[in-house]
């Protein structure tokens, strides 16, 4: 099974991403591999680029600036993010999750597992399934929010 571009730690999601700097527009895109495109507008210059990422990842998944670190690529293409407690999950990442939750719930069906995170692995399931789902609860409990494409 390929590793996935995205990790929980508690209520912190990991992304691996692969960066396009001086894009035409910032936008978050498809899976590739093992890491999530991010595109941005800001020139790669002295980790000018990651700075305008980080700033454009924080208004789609909720969160202040200060909420999302980069563990490490702050001056290359290949990123490692964290960010704290996200209260959004763009669709484009909610449906790439579920779909990889779906994979992960078939392998889980050889192999029952109770966690804390199953509430959460059903939502975030029906999210990639609907074309629209209001809130999302996390592995911790908290509600989310997530958003659409189409109303």
């Amino acid at each position: 099974m390929k590793k996935p571009f995205y990790e929980w730690d508690g209520d912190t999601l990991v992304l691996n991403i692969l960066g396009t700097p001086n894009a035409k527009r910032d936008a978050i895109g498809k899976v590739k591999g093992p890491q999530l495109c991010v595109s941005v507008t800001e020139f790669p210059r002295a980790g000018r680029a990651t700075d305008h990422m980080v700033r454009f990842l924080a208004e789609e998944f909720g969160v202040s600036t200060g909420d999302i670190q980069v563990v490490f690529g702050r001056m290359n293409v290949n990123k490692q993010l964290r960010i704290k407690a996200p209260k959004r999950l763009p669709s484009v990442i909610a449906s790439a999750i579920g779909q990889q939750e779906l994979l992960l719930g078939a392998q889980s069906a050889i192999v029952p597992e109770i966690d804390e995170s199953s509430a959460a692995r059903q939502r975030l399931l029906a999210a990639s399934k609907d074309s629209w789902v209001g809130d999302v609860v996390s592995p911790t409990g908290e509600a989310w929010e997530v958003e659409s494409d189409s109303p």
